[in-house]
């Protein structure tokens, strides 16, 4: 299996390869020397969530003299309150024109994909 980091100038600097996500343009490493190889099969288009509430919490107020330093408060995070999946999305008129973007890209991979030239 070839890796996607190489040492390429002898000086300990490496080179990685990110793979760029058809879908979405987010970008990730090929490959990790923990993980392994990136995976495309963990998330199940069926059941697996397509939109997410979240709960905006901010940060936590520093009460504690000696504390954390100004600005750098722990934060609360964005705790999921609620999942749709993409049956559910479907449903909701407020989503429908995520859900024809999607279609949409959907369809241009796919032509990509099956491409015969």
């Amino acid at each position: 299996m070839a890796k996607s980091y190489k040492d390429t100038t002898n000086t300990g600097k490496r080179e990685v390869i990110f793979v760029v996500c058809p879908l979405c343009g987010r970008s990730r490493v090929l490959e990790t020397r923990v993980k392994g190889r990136l995976r495309w099969d963990f998330f199940e288009p069926e059941t697996s969530p397509i939109i997410q509430v979240r709960e905006a919490g901010g940060k936590i107020a520093n009460k504690v003299k000696g504390g954390h330093l100004p600005g750098k408060a722990p934060a609360i995070g964005f705790p999921v309150k609620m999942t749709l999946t993409w049956h559910e999305t479907k449903q909701l008129s407020e989503y429908q024109d995520q859900i024809e973007k999607i279609k949409n890209q959907i369809n241009k991979i796919l032509s990509l994909a099956i491409d015969k030239t």
